[in-house]
């Protein structure tokens, strides 16, 4: 079996090592969009000269690249393309590095929603500063079960399939039944990504039974280590490992920069910043193309603002799935409003201040 992995960076150093020790397998090379020569002691070929035989292994982060990555290799006739989790897995004994480590992505239709938000709570129990999401402004986990549950069979109906979907919120772990969105949500969604975004400090304490939900799903944890995570993350991973969960953690950074996402004015003294573009939103039977504008209607309510709302899009009358990810590409109003303001990160008190989250220049 030969192997090139796509992705000349970290991604695929990763990719290259785990395969050579953990497989019997012929790893001919790599290629790259931007990149020739050489990476890791291994030739960058061109398409051209790759067997259309050989496995693809992607090694890309970026859901919206790797579909792209997806597209060239089969209008150049290759079939066996993969994509590589780079995720951390307590995994002894490894068999097949194409079902533990990767899944394919050949035949996915074209409709495919590259990048799914689906929150199951809109309240967290951290509460940061900042929150593009502004989480710290509710007070319930939210809608229920079935309702949620409709929005992602309207997604169902729309695209062919999604390529990564997050379970977030909020802080996912507060709703009582994520080991049922767990199961419903990959009964769904067989082939697709999915992950738990959590800032893991409830991890320790899930009952045995969701995590083996989780493992049992094939569901990952994305955890960003904020201080208080930071000081328990120990027991977070123990907690993991323990049930063979894959996981990724955004390292804790001593520094803990944080950004306050919104101005009210369109033509602030802050430069424009976009943090959240490809991340669509699926929420309230609706969908759209960040969690900020998504939920802007909560703070334009909360602090008596009145920033506009434009590209909220009802999911009931959408139809077609490519001609709607163009639209959802496409700048809204609200977009001239996110800038760059970096703050410490710290949480929010009991009174939610207008300065946790925006500007007013």
């Amino acid at each position: 079996m030969d192997i090139v992995i796509y992705g000349a960076c970290e991604i695929g150093k990763r990719a290259e090592k785990s395969l050579r020790e953990n497989y019997s397998t012929s790893i001919i090379g790599y290629m790259d969009t931007y990149k020739s020569g050489e990476y890791n002691g291994q030739p960058i070929l061109e398409i051209e000269n790759v067997k259309k035989d050989t496995y693809v292994v992607v090694a890309v982060l970026n859901p919206h690249n790797t579909i792209a990555i997806c597209n060239i290799l089969k209008e150049h006739g290759f079939t066996k393309i993969y994509w590589f989790y780079d995720m951390h897995l307590k995994l002894d004994n490894r068999q097949d590095f194409f079902a533990e480590e990767c899944f394919e992505i050949f035949d996915w239709g074209d409709r495919l929603l590259p990048h799914g938000e689906f929150h199951i709570s809109d309240k967290c129990n951290l509460n940061c500063r900042g929150c593009t999401h502004f989480s710290p402004l509710f007070d319930t986990v939210g809608m229920d079960f079935e309702s949620r549950m409709n929005d992602l069979k309207q997604i169902k109906r729309i695209f062919s399939n999604v390529f990564r979907l997050d379970i977030l919120g909020g802080e996912p772990l507060l709703n009582d039944e994520l080991d049922r969105y767990v199961s419903e949500i990959r009964k769904m969604f067989p082939d697709s990504f999915l992950q738990i975004y959590s800032n893991g400090l409830l991890i320790p304490s899930l009952k045995d039974s969701v995590l083996e939900t989780i493992r049992e799903n094939d569901v990952a944890f994305s955890i960003s280590e904020y201080l208080p995570t930071h000081n328990m993350i120990d027991k977070i991973t123990a907690r993991l490992d323990e049930f063979g969960i894959r996981y990724r953690i955004a390292e804790f950074d001593m520094k803990q920069v944080f950004n306050r996402p919104i101005s009210t004015s369109e033509h602030s003294k802050y430069p424009q910043l976009c943090i959240s573009d490809g991340c669509v939103t699926i929420a309230d039977g609706k969908i759209a193309r960040c969690p900020t504008l998504m939920y802007v209607t909560k703070f334009n309510e909360v602090f008596q603002q009145n920033l506009p709302t434009e590209g909220i899009y009802e999911l009931e009358k959408c139809e077609d799935g490519k001609e709607l990810l163009e639209v959802l590409k496409k700048d809204v109003p609200l977009c001239k409003h996110c800038v760059k303001n970096e703050m410490k990160w710290s949480i929010c008190g009991k009174t939610k201040m207008f300065e946790d989250f925006a500007v007013n220049d």
